[in-house]
């Protein structure tokens, strides 16, 4: 299309309001002729006005029985989500004092490691050298903690020099204890897979392109082509069969011959994790927990009551606060705080791997297209290879039906599904 915005005579916020007006009007889609005829605006600027509306409103395209490109735009007034809003004002100061309480659990957390963790050691060592009978065992320990707090500076500080694995001990406590870190997302990487696969197609886009590389439904992906349209200088071409091929030539590069992105039941599933810890390190950290649960419930006043019988039973307080009550209550957040988290996790992992049934069904309808899937007899293979149960495969093609907008009709074997706008 023939850029004539800069032309005199032109005012795109004037054209713009006066489509508005018109698409307000109406309760269908239009085509660019309904649009010229009812605003006597100029077709050519009128048609570029249009295409830069679709990266401005929620907008998709469709064809017509005339093979028509037909515009819609939900111009739909929102209603304020007053409940929304406070619902989203209570998560913010939810949040807001999990993040103060989360960064001074981990000065706490590495407070403790550095003194009650040291401390109940040495008292267990002292407590084994009386046992044994031997003089040697507490001097080899407290070489070892000297070493150890020097790995321990060099740690926080970033010198290291062992493992990876090993510069990430306090990361795997607080893990823990907080659950997995959550990796930094890149917002642009859905349009960034799309634009690749638009030039691997030698600049061509459908909808179901979109839907495969997504798993949006198919008014999701009308729209992003849409948007994509008008922002990449894309041209939309109507095909014999009455589908609508998005076409960027700008995006086409000969010099090169691109691979398609991988489908998105080929991508690694994002599930989440209760923690970043591998079994063996979420085992020492537990039992490390423990011990200290127990020496400061149990060992240390047995040990202090052994070591000054004169006391006969009667704990000092500030041994009965410091040494046994602020680190059993430590120690005991730090267990409760994790099984705190494990619902919220369990309704998390749940979301995740229903998305990850509904992917695997997905990939099935494509598999078959452009054939229909007879309900009573296709849904026991598509299960089967989805690798799901065929009451929640079903469930699943009910609900795709209408995301893709699927023809459901009645045949002598059945409901037949015809998913032939994915085709």
């Amino acid at each position: 299309m023939k850029n004539t915005f800069l032309q005199e005579g032109y005012n795109q916020n004037e054209y713009e309001t006066a489509i508005l007006a018109y698409l307000t009007s109406q309760n269908k889609g239009v085509t660019l002729a309904d649009v010229v005829v009812h605003t006597a605006l100029k077709m050519e600027w009128t048609e570029y006005t249009l295409r830069q509306m679709l990266g401005k409103y929620a907008a998709h395209l469709e064809i017509n029985e005339k093979q028509e490109i037909v515009y819609l735009f939900d111009l739909t007034p929102k209603p304020v989500p007053i409940g929304k809003y406070i619902l989203q004002g209570i998560g913010w100061i939810f949040w807001s004092v999990w993040w103060v309480f989360t960064i001074a659990f981990k000065a706490l957390t590495v407070g403790m490691l550095l003194t009650y963790g040291v401390f109940y050691a040495l008292v267990a060592v002292l407590i084994l050298e009386a046992i044994t009978q031997s003089g040697e065992i507490f001097w080899e320990v407290i070489k070892g903690f000297w070493y150890g707090a020097g790995e321990l500076i060099n740690l926080l500080t970033g010198k290291s020099k062992g493992t990876p694995e090993d510069k990430h001990v306090l990361t795997d406590i607080f893990s823990y204890i907080f659950g997995a870190t959550a990796t930094k997302k890149d917002s642009l990487a859905t349009e960034k897979l799309i634009l690749q696969q638009i030039r691997a197609q030698d600049g061509k886009l459908m909808p179901s392109d979109i839907v495969r590389l997504t798993g949006w439904n198919l008014i999701d992906a009308q729209t992003q082509a849409a948007y994509l349209l008008a922002n990449y200088q894309g041209e939309p071409i109507v095909t014999e069969a009455g589908k609508i091929v998005y076409h960027f030539p700008d995006l086409v590069k000969d010099q090169e011959t691109p691979t398609l992105p991988t489908p998105i039941w080929e991508q690694t599933p994002d599930i989440p994790k209760m923690n970043n810890l591998s079994k063996d390190t979420h085992d020492i950290v537990t039992w490390l927990n423990v011990f200290n649960i127990v020496m400061s419930v149990i060992i240390l006043p047995l040990a202090v009551m052994f070591a000054f019988p004169e006391l006969k039973g009667n704990l000092p307080d500030w041994v009965i606060t410091w040494l046994i009550l602020v680190p059993f209550v430590f120690s005991f957040l730090f267990l409760l705080i994790p099984i705190c988290r494990y619902p919220f996790f369990s309704i998390r992992k749940a979301k995740a791997l229903k998305a990850c049934y509904r992917i695997s069904v997905l990939e099935q309808i494509f598999k078959r297209l452009p054939e229909p899937i007879v309900l009573a007899k296709d849904m026991s293979d598509i299960a089967e290879n989805a690798e799901v149960e065929e009451k929640i495969a079903t469930k699943m093609i009910e609900k795709l039906h209408i995301e893709m907008r699927a023809e459901a009709t009645a045949s002598a074997e059945g409901i037949v599904y015809d998913f032939r706008e994915l085709a």
